[in-house]
C-alpha cells in the first residue's frame, strides 16, 4: 500500500500527499489513526458517514490546498446527514472564493476524534546527522510557541520520554492549552510509542525527504 501511494505522488509530480494517503501511509507503519475516506460527490461522502457514524469531520482535498481551515475546507461535529450536505455545500463555496483554482478531488470523512492535546511530528534528513526527528505542541501553537525538539534518529525510550517531558518545552505551553481549551490531562504515555513508531517509518529515505505529521 505505502508503495503504491508513493508511486502514484510521483507519478502525478506531487510533493505533497492527500490526508488520505498520508494515514494510509501512518496505518501501514503501525501508527493509530482515525479511518478517514475520500468522498467524490456529496452522496458518498453522506455513504462514508453512515458507515463510519456521525458526528464526523469533513476536509477538503486538494492538491493546492495544505492549510484546509484557512480556506473555510474544515466542517467538524457534522452530525447528521441533513448537516452534511449542507457543510459539504458551504465547504465547496468558501473553497472556491478563497482558491478559485484549487481543483478539489473532494472531501475526507472520518469520526470526530475525541477531545485531546495536538502534537506536531517532523523527520528532516541532515547533511550531518542523516534522520532528525522533531516533537513539539501542534495546532495553532506551532506559529504561536515555535517550540518543538529535535533528537537524532535511532530514538531510544527514554529519548522519547525526555522529548515530551523536558522543561523547557511541552511543560507549560501544554498547561496552559489544557487551561485554555478546558481539557484533561493528556497521557504522556500514549506519545513515546508513537514517537518510536515514527522513528522507524523514517528510516525509508528512497520514499521520504521530509515526512512531517500536524496535527498528530
Amino acid at each position: 500500500m505505502t508503495a503504491d501511494v508513493i508511486a502514484q505522488a510521483r507519478a502525478q509530480q506531487r510533493t505533497i500527499l492527500s490526508e488520505v494517503e498520508a494515514k494510509q501511509l501512518l496505518a501501514d507503519a503501525g501508527l493509530s489513526v482515525t479511518e478517514t475516506r475520500l468522498a467524490t460527490s456529496i452522496d458518498e461522502a453522506a455513504a462514508h458517514a453512515a458507515e463510519l457514524g456521525y458526528p464526523v469531520a469533513l476536509k477538503v482535498v486538494s492538491d493546492k490546498i495544505t492549510h484546509k481551515t484557512d480556506v473555510g475546507g474544515v466542517e467538524l461535529g457534522v452530525a447528521d446527514e441533513a448537516a452534511l450536505r449542507a457543510a459539504c455545500q458551504r465547504i465547496h463555496e468558501r473553497v472556491i472564493a478563497a482558491v478559485p483554482d484549487a481543483q478539489a478531488q473532494g472531501v475526507s470523512v472520518q469520526p470526530m476524534a475525541e477531545p485531546g492535546v495536538e502534537v506536531i511530528l517532523g523527520v528532516t534528513q541532515d547533511q550531518q546527522f542523516g534522520p532528525v526527528l522533531m516533537f513539539g505542541l501542534g495546532g495553532v501553537f506551532v506559529e504561536v510557541l515555535k517550540d518543538v525538539a529535535f533528537r537524532i534518529v535511532p530514538l531510544e525510550p527514554r529519548d522519547a520520554a525526555e522529548m515530551i517531558r523536558r522543561d523547557s518545552g511541552l511543560s507549560h505551553p501544554r498547561r496552559r492549552a489544557r487551561t485554555a481549551r478546558r481539557q484533561p490531562r493528556s497521557d504522556r504515555g500514549d506519545a513515546a510509542p508513537t514517537l518510536r513508531v515514527r522513528r522507524r517509518a523514517s528510516g525509508d529515505r528512497r520514499t521520504r525527504s521530509q515526512p512531517g505529521l500536524r496535527p498528530a
